[in-house]
């Protein structure tokens, strides 16, 4: 009987002179005979990915880094279009209503604020205040029904009863022992000479007692100070409030309605 060392490239043979090589081959030979060269399977590892969502693109961090860049913009680009927006109206309306000498002022054609904008069609009440006032949604409502149905804004309907008070009531005329170079009511655009027109205190008190609140029966006053209209004269105000003089304005629509 042959043997090898371990490691050793000889053949070991048995007592019928086989060697271990053609051993094996027969065995092998002998599986496939009998039907029995079955493959070795294959390990196949457990997939751990589940199907993807048709929405799996919403969960993407660059969609959505996208998504906030695109509204960020949109916010900031429509806030700047609505405040040069408003910055243009705004200064064709105050150019309109003072320092047009032709057409009379209306408040209809002003423009509304910033915030009146941003809010949509929610209602806001005319000439109110932010943070003074009721915000119930009751009290808009009525406000609405009667700002629009019941006494809808209207200049003119305001100044022609303000017009018919004020004929109601008297009005003052110039005392003739107060007599001035200029016309109270019609006075020049820019402030004349001395003006306004000053009168010693005692003939002041003599025409009128400061402990009597009743008005003169002769509705005599002294008065030096200069009268405008709102709707024509806005220019002449303008120039007296520069030079910073006192002055009297009428017929301002806004004054009117309340």
């Amino acid at each position: 009987m042959q043997q090898r060392r371990p490691h050793s490239t000889v053949a070991v043979a048995n007592g019928n002179g086989e060697s271990r090589e053609d051993r094996r081959l027969e065995r092998r030979m002998a599986k496939e005979r009998r039907g029995g060269g079955v493959k070795k399977l294959k390990r196949v590892k457990r997939s751990t990915k589940y199907r993807k969502s048709p929405w799996a693109w919403k969960s993407d961090p660059l969609f959505q880094m996208a998504l906030l860049s695109f509204t960020l913009f949109s916010l900031v680009g429509v806030t700047i279009f609505r405040m040069f927006h408003h910055d243009t109206a705004s200064s064709s309306a105050l150019h309109t209503n003072h320092q047009s000498k032709e057409g009379e002022y209306n408040s209809d054609n002003a423009g509304g604020s910033l915030l009146s904008r941003l809010r949509g069609k929610k209602y806001i009440i005319p000439d109110s205040m932010e943070r003074i006032g009721s915000k119930n949604r009751w009290y808009t409502e009525l406000r609405q029904e009667y700002d629009t149905e019941i006494l809808p804004k209207d200049d003119e309907r305001s100044l022609k009863f303000v017009e018919a008070e004020r004929k109601r009531q008297g009005i003052y005329k110039q005392s003739p022992h107060a007599q001035t170079p200029y016309d109270i009511n019609n006075c020049p655009d820019h402030p004349p000479e001395g003006y306004p027109m000053q009168w010693p205190v005692l003939d002041v008190l003599h025409n009128w007692p400061t402990d009597d609140p009743t008005p003169p029966k002769h509705a005599e006053i002294h008065q030096g100070i200069c009268i405008f209209d709102y709707r024509t004269e806005m220019h002449k105000a303008n120039k007296y409030r520069h030079k910073e003089v006192p002055f009297i304005m009428r017929n301002d629509p806004a004054v009117a309605r309340t």
